[in-house]
């Protein structure tokens, strides 16, 4: 994600933002909040508030950027935990296809997975590359059908 956070360096906007004293820190806060949440693990703000030490509100901000195209257009989910009358609500992020693919190596009809991934993004990985025409052959290899 650092990557990503570098290409999209001085894109963050609002009233009281100040590239000099905001950028870098809001680009840490970014990298952090999806490195922890790109397992696809269910967490609430203040769970991922503890996770990164970062204030809540903080959390869900970044949450917000990382719908935003420029920031990776990925899918964030939020769904209520416990009873709805509580008020607390807990957020997914599911990556984008094309971060996806950034983790596959592809020449011709074929593909190698570039790098181990925990279980839930290869779910992602498989069904995106299923998708796109590809059969798993096994020791993270692909080919098109």
């Amino acid at each position: 994600m650092q990557e990503a956070a570098d290409e999209h360096r001085f894109r963050f906007n609002g009233s009281d933002y100040d590239r000099r004293e905001d950028d870098a820190r809001l680009a840490s806060q970014l990298d952090r909040v999806f490195e922890l949440m790109k397992d696809g693990q269910w967490r609430t703000l203040q769970e991922i508030a503890v996770a990164t030490h970062d204030p809540p509100a903080s959390v869900s901000a970044q949450l917000r950027h990382l719908r935003k195209p420029r920031f990776g257009g990925h899918t964030v989910n939020k769904q209520t935990r416990g009873e709805r009358d509580k008020g607390l609500f807990e957020y997914q992020l599911l990556l984008n296809e094309s971060q996806l693919f950034s983790l596959m190596q592809f020449e011709g009809d074929e593909a190698v997975q570039r790098k181990f991934v925990d279980s839930k993004t290869w779910q992602e990985v498989y069904l995106a590359m299923t998708r796109k025409g590809y059969r798993y052959l096994g020791d993270g290899k692909w080919r098109k059908k």
